[in-house]
C-alpha cells in the first residue's frame, strides 16, 4: 500500500489509539528504567525480596550496623576476644563447725596374763626398753618380744617347788621419776617348763589406759622368784619392745 492509500485510511480514532499504545508502553519502560533516586522504600519491597545473595559483598559495614544490635550468638566461636579477668569476689561466711570425732578405738586386752608386781623378785632383768612422751592424757598400746632368746630354768623347773616360786616375762611402764614399774594389763606370761628345758616365749602386747602426760619408760622384763634361770640364744633375734599413744576415751 502506498502513502496515498495509508492517508485515505487514517482517521482520528486510529491515530489516538496508536498514541495511547505508545504512551502506555513508553511510560512503563520509563518507570522501570528511570526511577528517581531514593524513591524506593520499604513499602515498595516485597517481604523477603532482599536476600543475602542479593547483598553486595562488603556492602554492609560496621558504620551501617546499629550499635548494640548484635549478640554474642551472631559471631562464630573464638571471634570475640575474652574480657579482662574480674576481681575476686568477697569471701563467703565461715561454715558451721562439724561434730567432734569419737575417741580412737583401743583393744583393751591383748597378749596374755597380767604381769606380777616387781616389789621383791629374786631376779629382775630388763631385756629391752624404750621411752614414750605423752603431751596429754592418753591410752598407750605396747608390744614386746624375747626374739630368739629362750628361757632355761634350773633343775626345779620354771615354776619352782613352792607356790610363791615363778618365772615371768612381762611389759612394764613407769614414769621416769618413779622407781617401781607398773605392769601393763594382759602383757605378761608365766613361763612353764621343766628343769633345764629351753622355753620359747611368744610375743606380748597390751594396753594401759588413761596415762597422764609425761615421759615414760617402757620395758620388757624377765623376772623370777625362787628360781634360777639362764638364756639360750636360739638364732640371734634380739628382744624388743615398742609403744604407741592413742586418744584417751
Amino acid at each position: 500500500m502506498n502513502l496515498k492509500g495509508i492517508r485515505q485510511h487514517l482517521t482520528y480514532a486510529n491515530v489516538m489509539a496508536t498514541l495511547a499504545v505508545f504512551i502506555v508502553l513508553g511510560g512503563g519502560a520509563y518507570a522501570a528504567t528511570k526511577l528517581p533516586k531514593n524513591s524506593v522504600g520499604t513499602k515498595q519491597l516485597k517481604k523477603g525480596a532482599v536476600t543475602s545473595a542479593k547483598v553486595k559483598k562488603r556492602a554492609i559495614t560496621s558504620a551501617k550496623v546499629k550499635k548494640g544490635s548484635l549478640l554474642a550468638s551472631n559471631f562464630k566461636a573464638g571471634q570475640l576476644p575474652k574480657g579482662a579477668t574480674g576481681s575476686a569476689g568477697a569471701t563467703g561466711p565461715t561454715g558451721a563447725t562439724g561434730a567432734a570425732g569419737g575417741p580412737d578405738a583401743v583393744a583393751e586386752a591383748a597378749g596374755g596374763d597380767d604381769p606380777p608386781t616387781l616389789a621383791s623378785p629374786t631376779t629382775e632383768q630388763t631385756m629391752s626398753s624404750t621411752l614414750i612422751t605423752l603431751p596429754q592424757t592418753s591410752d598407750v598400746t605396747v608390744w614386746g618380744s624375747m626374739g630368739d632368746q629362750q628361757v632355761k630354768c634350773d633343775a626345779s623347773g620354771c615354776q619352782g617347788i613352792v607356790p610363791s616360786d615363778s618365772t615371768d616375762v612381762g611389759i612394764y611402764v613407769n614414769e621416769i621419776s618413779a622407781t617401781l614399774p607398773t605392769p601393763v594389763p594382759h602383757a605378761g606370761i608365766s613361763v612353764a617348763g621343766g628343769g633345764l628345758n629351753n622355753v620359747q616365749i611368744p610375743p606380748l602386747s597390751g594396753v594401759i589406759k588413761d596415762m597422764p602426760a609425761g615421759t615414760y619408760s617402757v620395758r620388757l622384763i624377765l623376772s623370777t622368784s625362787g628360781v634360777g634361770v639362764a638364756l639360750n640364744d636360739n638364732g640371734g633375734g634380739l628382744p624388743w619392745v615398742t609403744a604407741i599413744a592413742t586418744g584417751s576415751n
